[in-house]
This record gives structure tokens, C-alpha cells and sequence, in this order.
């Protein structure tokens, strides 16, 4: 009897204790301010392409403390983190967190929904953006992050080869759109007319000089006509006639004149030799433009010209050039005459001259 009494005793205090137990906890659950440890962790939020961010998090009662690091593309293949202390208080599933800043701290809200964590980060322009950070561990956290590191070099390996290429495009497709420009403008700036204009103007000197030394002739011939002819006539007045007028006419004003016009005509058959050529090389320039231009997989650069503002430009250049090989038999013929001319006319002035000496006698 005694023993059922004390076994009995044993199982009441057994229950009695489990009771008080269970009170404590339930006491401590219903407490304000009591937290268990729910937010301990490290946590992960995949932003990518745009950030990774890992967060840990140590919860003691309801006082938090931990880290969170963010890490974002640094623009030249690789990444750059910013680490950043957290300190704040949990109630129950809230949390308010507290990052310390150098302009001022930055106060996060979230909250905790079953497994993830959810925090509240202001944006720049006011709103706000709600990032769920999910369970990870560090291992996971440096696997995502190594393969990250990987594909943003490997994309900004083919974003340099990409940019190679649209350079190498852009570049030949300037060089050629330049060296078509300046072909244009060269025809366009051609010598063609000045040159012809310098012939003209050197037959025009020359014609004038042709006038003066006829005229020279023929006051030598007057002069030459003195009669009786004296000495100082005809060794002097008579000579001087030719050997300095007509001699100055001849060598120095037409002289002048016709190196001109040799100079202005070797200049002028110059540029119609190149005629062809120069033709024939824009052409070529403006289909390697264009057929560069339509197998170009990026935009087209701005250029200085473009295919098909030649044709004009050279139809206008070769009809120049046509009527300029007319016109030079008749300019060259008109050379020529004035040229035998004034040698005719000196011919003819020299003899006037030694017969005029000759029919006087002087000591």
C-alpha cells in the first residue's frame, strides 16, 4: 500500500513539473517582445544581370546584427562588391534594420514570409523596391557568383570583338566615304577652265605682241627709207629699229607670252591625260562605298558623302573635258600662226636692216 503510494507521489510531481514546463513556455510565447531566433541566416537575393545580393544575419532575442553584400557589374568584364554592417530589432516575423552610412543612416523594413526574408530598399527616385532574399549558404553564394564573374567576361569579351568589328566597319566605311569626297571635290575644284582661260590669255599677249612688232617693222621700213641714207641712219636709227624694238617685241613681250602658253597647255594636257583615270577610280570608290554600306551589320556612321552624288559631279567633268580636247587643235593652230608670223616678220626686218647697212659706206 505504502509502495502505490509513493509510485503514485512519483507520477503526480512527474505531471506537475511537464505542467509548470509547459507553462513557462507558453508564458514566454505570449510575452510582448519575446522573439525566437527566425532570422538567423544567410540569405540570397538574385538580381543578376543587374546585382547579387547575400545577406547574414545573427539574431540574439530581438536584437539583429550582420552584413549584406552587394555586388554589381563593374563594367570592363568583372564585378565590384560594397559591403555594408546591418544592426536593427525583430518583431516577431518584422524586422527593422539600420545601415550606417556616411551621409546618414539608411533605415530598412521587412519582414519574414516562411523561409525568405523580404526587405524594403528606397530607390532613387522615391519608390520603393521590395527584394525577397531566399536560404543559401556560402558555398552556393561563391558558386553563383564564380559563374557570374564568368559571363559577364565572356560577354564583355564578345562586346569588345562586337565593337572591333562595328569599328573596323565604321572605319572603312569613313576611309572610303573620305577618299570619295575628296576625289569629288578634286574634280569638282578641277584646273580644267583656268588653264584654258591661261591659253587664251597667252594667245591674247601674243597677238598684241605680234601688233607691236609689225608695227616695229614697219618703222624700221619707214625710217629704212631715208633718202640719201646716211651713216647715223642706218647704223643707228635703222638698228636700233630692230635690234632693241623689234627685238624686244620678239624675245621679252612674246617671248613671255609664249612660254605661257606652254606652261598653261602642258598643265591643261596634264589633267585631260588624267581624265579617264580619275574617272574611273571615283567610280570604283563609290561602289566599294556602297557595297560596303549593305554589308554592314550596324549602323551606318555619319559621312561625308555618299554613293551616287558622283555621278553629276562627273558627267559635268567629262563633258568639261571633251569640249576642252575640241577646243585645243584650235588654240594650238592659232599659236602656230602668230609664232611663224613673228619670224617671218624679224626675218623681214633683219634683212631690211642689212641692206639699209649696206648701201652706205662709212668709215
Amino acid at each position: 500500500m505504502e509502495k502505490m503510494t509513493t509510485k503514485t507521489g512519483i507520477v503526480l510531481r512527474i505531471i506537475t513539473l511537464s505542467s509548470l514546463l509547459l507553462s513557462i513556455v507558453l508564458v514566454c510565447t505570449t510575452v510582448p517582445g519575446y522573439s525566437q531566433n527566425t532570422f538567423t541566416g544567410t540569405f540570397l537575393a538574385d538580381s543578376r544581370p543587374y546585382a547579387l545580393k547575400y545577406l547574414s544575419i545573427i539574431q540574439t532575442g530581438n536584437v539583429i546584427s550582420g552584413s549584406l553584400i552587394k555586388v554589381t557589374p563593374n563594367g570592363t568584364g568583372g564585378t565590384q562588391s560594397n559591403t555594408l554592417s546591418l544592426r536593427g530589432t525583430t518583431d516577431r516575423d518584422a524586422v527593422s534594420l539600420t545601415i550606417d552610412r556616411l551621409f546618414g543612416d539608411l533605415v530598412i523594413n521587412g519582414r519574414k514570409q516562411g523561409v525568405t526574408v523580404v526587405l524594403m530598399f528606397p530607390t532613387d527616385s522615391g519608390s520603393i523596391s521590395s527584394v525577397v532574399f531566399r536560404p543559401t549558404d556560402e558555398n552556393n553564394y561563391n558558386l553563383l557568383l564564380g559563374q557570374w564573374q564568368e559571363e559577364l567576361a565572356t560577354i564583355h569579351k564578345d562586346k569588345e570583338r562586337l565593337t572591333k568589328i562595328a569599328n573596323a566597319e565604321k572605319e572603312r566605311s569613313t576611309k572610303l566615304a573620305n577618299a570619295l569626297s575628296d576625289d569629288i571635290n578634286e574634280v569638282k575644284s578641277t584646273g580644267i577652265n583656268r588653264n584654258l582661260d591661261d591659253i587664251k590669255s597667252a594667245l591674247d599677249d601674243e597677238k598684241s605682241a605680234i601688233h607691236d612688232l609689225e608695227n616695229n617693222l614697219a618703222e624700221l621700213r619707214q625710217d629704212a627709207s631715208l633718202r640719201p641714207m646716211t651713216c647715223y641712219q642706218a647704223n643707228s636709227k635703222v638698228d636700233y629699229d630692230y635690234n632693241s624694238r623689234m627685238a624686244y617685241s620678239y624675245d621679252s613681250r612674246l617671248g613671255y607670252a609664249h612660254d605661257k602658253f606652254i606652261a598653261s597647255l602642258k598643265d591643261l594636257e596634264r589633267r585631260l591625260s588624267g581624265v579617264e583615270a580619275i574617272v574611273t577610280e571615283i567610280k570604283q570608290e563609290a561602289h566599294d562605298l556602297a557595297q560596303a554600306i549593305k554589308e554592314s551589320k550596324y549602323p551606318r556612321p555619319e559621312l561625308r558623302v555618299m554613293p551616287g552624288e558622283e555621278r553629276l559631279v562627273l558627267e559635268q567633268y567629262q563633258a568639261l573635258a571633251a569640249s576642252a580636247r575640241n577646243e585645243l587643235p584650235s588654240l594650238k593652230a592659232t599659236h602656230s600662226d602668230i609664232l611663224n608670223k613673228a619670224k617671218k616678220t624679224m626675218h623681214e626686218g633683219e634683212a631690211t636692216l642689212k641692206t639699209t647697212q649696206a648701201s652706205v659706206r662709212c668709215d
